[in-house]
């Protein structure tokens, strides 16, 4: 009875809001407040902000005569409208740190503030170099519908640009401890698909997972599993026809975000094939990426120059992997046994490469 109490009080007392772009919400229209943000009354005037249903905590200022109730929920407001703040201005890691304190209490929770935390973590974990942390981050915002150029995230697809599922093994260990998602949302089968490939690079065998009707009619969902089967299927024929479904989605043409995602998955599948020479060519389309992707999405030319790395050590091939380190285009253009198309000679329909024959 005296949280009730409080409450109401709380209710009555409280002034206006007031919001950071201006405007402000009269406190009869308030009907409580929750940890995504103030909910309202609707019907007062259609089309204002008063008819919305609820106003997220960023864009809340102050309360009139003191947050009352909301008091809980004022560190919350500051710190998601500061990082917002701070990632526009290019500090990612000041936004980050403003956020991360509060990330697990929101990052598994619907609702807009969770999605403006989520939407700005992946950012500043993707240019922090943690990526594993910018997958959790990346799948909260998708189940929250958040997209945008400052988080990289595609507004058609709701995938993160920068995140393909590919995986170093030291990456693997961190995304395989997200554990399954219950339910046949999109999210989920993504969900699953990223668990697939972290356990392929981590040296576990994969299962890949049974997908539903409704997650199969997603298009990022779709891509996701074309790249994860070229690189997870047990069976030879089977990781060749996913490489050939990718490169009819290279044929077609795309965003050079998932002209790199191909690349890398053709490339990645191929270097995990017995034929030496398969290999190497698996590995050329990793010097695409190095060399053409190097400012489409955060971290893309980075992923690819290590796992080629990785690649050359194995084989033992110190030229190739000084090169490769030092993004020494004509270098890695003279490497032998493969040939990678400069960009004069591409046309929309991608570059062709030592398996592929233009269309």
């Amino acid at each position: 009875m005296i949280s009730a109490c409080w409450v109401l009080s709380a209710i009555v007392l409280a002034g206006p809001i007031s919001l950071r772009d201006g405007g402000s919400i009269e406190r009869e229209r308030v009907r409580a407040f929750t940890a995504q943000g103030v909910e309202l009354a609707i019907g007062f005037d259609p089309g204002s902000i008063s008819d919305r249903s609820l106003v997220p905590w960023a864009e809340v200022r102050s309360i009139e005569g003191g947050w009352g109730d909301a008091e809980r929920y004022r560190p919350v407001a500051d710190a998601v409208w500061r990082a917002t703040v701070r990632l526009d201005r290019g500090d990612a890691a000041g936004a980050g740190a403003v956020l991360e304190p509060i990330s697990g209490m929101y990052l598994n929770e619907q609702g807009p503030t969770s999605g403006t935390i989520a939407g700005v973590l992946t950012a500043t974990r993707l240019l922090g170099g943690d990526r594993p942390g910018a997958v959790r981050a990346w799948l909260a915002a998708r189940s929250n519908s958040v997209s945008g150029d400052s988080y990289w995230i595609d507004s058609a697809t709701g995938l993160c640009t920068a995140l393909p599922p590919i995986f170093r093994p030291e990456e693997s260990a961190s995304i395989l401890e997200m554990g399954a998602a219950e339910g046949d949302t999109p999210v989920g089968g993504l969900r699953a698909l990223y668990l697939a490939a972290a356990s392929v690079s981590a040296g576990k065998a994969a299962v890949l997972p049974e997908l539903t009707a409704r997650q199969r009619s997603d298009a990022g969902l779709r891509l996701v599993l074309d790249i994860t089967r070229a690189g997870t299927e047990a069976e030879p024929a089977a990781r060749e026809a996913a490489r050939e479904a990718l490169l009819r989605r290279l044929r077609a043409g795309g965003p050079a975000w998932e002209t790199a995602w191909i690349h890398l998955g053709i490339g990645l599948s191929m270097m995990r094939e017995t034929d030496p020479q398969t290999r190497d060519a698996g590995a050329s389309r990793l010097v695409t990426v190095v060399i053409e992707h190097q400012h489409t999405a955060p971290g893309l030319s980075e992923l690819a120059r290590d796992l080629l790395i990785d690649y050359f050590v194995a084989t033992g091939r110190p030229e190739y992997e000084a090169a490769v380190r030092s993004m020494d285009r004509a270098a890695l253009l003279g490497l032998a046994p493969w040939r990678v198309e400069r960009p004069d000679e591409e046309t929309q329909t991608g570059t062709p490469m030592p398996d592929e024959e233009s269309p």
